[in-house]
């Protein structure tokens, strides 16, 4: 398998946090800056099929988790041979570690 032929999975709460980062910015900001911020979520997501380890290691909340920042943002993942699994996208703000205890 080559490296671009890398699938990139989404973590149930990675699912929960891109609706919640939409309705937000859909309410603080417009629907279309909402959906623009999550098209740049999705558009570094995809980068990493190609350079997994793109991101910052994280290995002090998870062994192998990485981190890229998209502002204002944490994309948390992880990746495997054939896949890329993204487990959390997280304010800047948030207390990443407190959310990765539980």
């Amino acid at each position: 398998m080559t490296e671009t032929n890398r699938t990139v999975f989404r973590s149930t709460e990675a699912q929960e946090d891109l609706l919640d980062i939409w309705h937000y910015g859909a309410n603080e900001w417009s629907p279309e800056q909402a959906d623009q911020h999550l098209r740049d979520i999705d558009t570094m997501c995809d980068r990493f099929r190609d350079d997994p380890k793109l991101g910052h290691e994280r290995d002090d909340l998870i062994p192998g988790l990485r981190s890229m920042y998209v502002r204002p943002h944490l994309i948390f993942y992880q990746t495997s041979a054939g896949a890329v699994t993204i487990v959390r996208v997280l304010h800047e703000r948030f207390d990443a570690a407190m959310r990765f205890r539980r």
